[in-house]
């Protein structure tokens, strides 16, 4: 059994559950779900292989998470997060398609982006302006913060 970091997009929540390489995505999936206080089903995250273009996994330390535990996305995670990135269900999580089961367990490795669909999904209107829980806005797919003034 190894140890995988994940980090949740965009509030950088970051958390660790033990898997074996023949474990499925959808089992990943659920283990996140349970490991944290969120009112969704497990079907509806999205995980992505949390590295960068040259297979270097991202790191604590990294501009990239440090952007990212204060709101703003690195170009880097918008390339990984790009549709057709995220990891399928049905295969298992040490599939050479993502390998995000480490090799080896370095410290400050993040194997997996972790996004949720309440920051996906959920708008609103206010004074004809479309809002997004926690000022993000709609671009591209993802969402970007904004200040409102």
């Amino acid at each position: 059994m190894k140890s995988l970091k994940y980090m949740v997009v965009r509030d950088g929540r970051i958390g660790s559950v033990t898997v074996e390489d023949n474990q499925r995505v959808w089992e990943l999936k659920k283990m996140i779900k349970d490991a944290n206080p969120i009112s969704i089903d497990a079907k509806d995250i999205e995980l992505y292989p949390a590295k960068t273009k040259d297979g270097k996994w991202l790191t604590m330390e990294g501009d990239e998470l440090k952007m990212l535990k204060n709101g703003l996305l690195h170009e880097t995670i918008k390339n990984i997060m790009q549709h057709g990135n995220a990891m399928d269900p049905t295969y298992p999580v040490g599939d050479a398609a993502f390998s995000v089961v480490p090799n080896d367990g370095a410290v400050g490795d993040i194997h997996v982006l972790v996004d949720l669909p309440a920051h996906r999904e959920t708008e609103f209107v206010v004074n004809a302006l479309t809002c997004i829980p926690q000022n993000w806005l709609r671009f591209g797919g993802l969402y970007e913060p904004i200040t409102l003034r």
